[in-house]
């Protein structure tokens, strides 16, 4: 397997800057023998045994020189512990830049490794470079899981590739920026110190992309794109538009002044001004003559949230999905709505233990990819791993938080043809993340009533707290 000719392309040019780069420090002054050494090492044995002996050169000269020596040998040890550990979690990376497009990769071991020996020097790290590094550390880990990696045609795989790439370039120009900076000598100009900044922003945003991206392999989304899901959310408002007998003149209409009316009915307002989480449950009826039309009345009412969402200046935290007319099972549902959440909480992602969490139980879920979903238990255990994985998501915002999550056409959640309908299990599990959430979780569902009666299940919900469920119905009259 083999990088694309445009990846090929990066990393030789990111080859050729390190070839630069290490002429540099075996000919400048500036730099030390030892950092000089170091930018020779190829592999991580060669790494590690500079790193070793580095220690015990230095444990040598402090027994010599007693004073004045304790902070430069710790500053040492330090960078030697800190070095050794990102090498090791960044090293999937190197390894698969060898393999896949060999000979390059190996001179990147000693790119990193100058940098530690030059911030071993310094008494004081500049807190950018310090808080980079910390943030590195943890985001590193979960690269692993990209060594496995296929040159597929598949889109994600391919924005897997470049993202995998785009990694290991920003992190090598963040390491050559950073040596040159501290070896610059004198005081730091703001234009310097700017760069670097930006620099470190691009790295750790290329970090979130490759840690999104994993998660999205991880729930079963490698062919989704957003460009596809907002044609989809088009398509469902021009059907909803252009339905002759939906919007018939002598039949009331969910817009304008009429929505502006339903807004404000009590339960609506209720469920908006709530200062906790609050499940609304919109339960639209047609009018009887058209009471089997595809097209449900109410749906407006999530259109307009979803559109005025996705318009504000204040960007709200918020996920929708519309259900398919042919119907569609909740594991894809959710699983859209839980991408959409991350892309707007990615920063969270940077932490280890809280991603290390997310991805334990996204490889819970992954157990029941491919099984039978007709045995009941199967899809029960499917089920409960996924809420799991909602209930998760939902725990990295905070209290002081408010987010949204538009469901249009629940009652299209089920598929007849397999024989599952998940369209209790749908509204079961947001009850329990209404309930469980920290912050403040508003969500909207439509449901087609003579499609799907909720007022028949109002008991099976199975809420703790019954204001925080509320079931309304929506009667469409003949306009006046």
């Amino acid at each position: 397997m083999y990088f694309s000719e445009k990846n090929l392309r990066t990393i030789k040019s990111s080859e050729n800057e390190q070839s630069e780069f290490k002429k540099l420090v075996a000919t400048s002054k500036a730099y030390s023998e030892t950092e000089k050494a170091a930018v020779n090492c190829n592999s991580f044995e060669e790494f590690d045994a500079f790193w070793t002996r580095l220690n015990d050169d230095q444990e040598g000269f402090d027994q010599s020189h007693q004073r004045g020596c304790g902070l430069f040998m710790r500053n040492y040890q330090d960078a030697a512990v800190q070095a050794r550990s990102l090498a090791k979690d960044f090293s999937p990376i190197i390894e698969l830049v060898k393999d896949f497009a060999s000979p390059y990769g190996g001179i990147a071991v000693g790119t990193i490794s100058v940098l530690f020996v030059v911030a071993s020097n310094k008494s004081e790290l500049e807190k950018s470079l310090t808080a980079v590094m910390s943030e590195i550390s943890d985001r590193l880990p979960g690269l692993k899981l990209f060594r496995h990696i296929y040159n597929d045609e598949h889109e994600l795989d391919m924005k897997l590739q470049a993202r995998i790439v785009s990694a290991y370039q920003g992190f090598i120009e963040f390491c050559i920026e950073a040596s040159k900076y501290y070896k610059g000598g004198g005081p730091k100009q703001k234009a310097d110190i700017e760069r670097l900044e930006d620099k470190i922003r691009q790295l750790l945003t290329t970090q979130d992309d490759t840690t999104l991206s994993e998660i999205q392999r991880l729930l079963n989304l490698s062919a989704f794109s957003d460009e596809n899901y907002r044609k989809e959310f088009t398509h469902h408002c021009e059907a909803l538009d252009s339905d002759e007998q939906l919007n018939a003149a002598y039949f009331e209409q969910m817009r304008g002044p009429r929505l502006d009316s339903f807004k404000a009915c009590e339960d609506y307002q209720s469920w908006s001004q709530s200062q906790q989480s609050c499940l609304l449950i919109l339960s639209g009826c047609n009018n009887r003559s058209i009471m089997n039309l595809e097209q449900c009345w109410v749906s407006p009412v999530a259109i307009a949230m979803i559109t005025d969402l996705s318009l504000s200046p204040e960007n709200p935290v918020h996920a929708y999905h519309v259900f398919p007319a042919q119907g569609e099972l909740l594991y894809r549902a959710f699983s859209v709505v839980i991408l959409q959440l991350l892309r707007q909480k990615r920063q969270v992602l940077r932490n280890r233990s809280q991603c290390d969490e997310l991805r334990t139980e996204l490889y819970e879920l992954q157990k029941y990819e491919g099984k039978d979903q007709k045995h009941m238990e199967t899809d029960d255990d499917r089920l409960c791993a996924l809420r799991k994985v909602a209930l998760r998501v939902m725990s990295f915002f905070e209290e002081s938080e408010t987010v949204y999550i538009i469901l249009d056409r629940a009652d299209r959640c089920c598929n007849w043809k397999k024989g599952i309908d998940h369209r209790k299990p749908l509204l079961k599990a947001l009850v329990k993340m209404v309930e469980a959430a920290r912050c403040k979780l508003k969500v909207l569902v439509v449901i087609d009533r003579y499609q799907w009666d909720i007022e028949e299940r109002r008991n099976e919900l199975g809420e703790k707290t019954k204001e925080k469920v509320i079931v309304h119905t929506v009667e469409q009259e003949y306009s006046a």
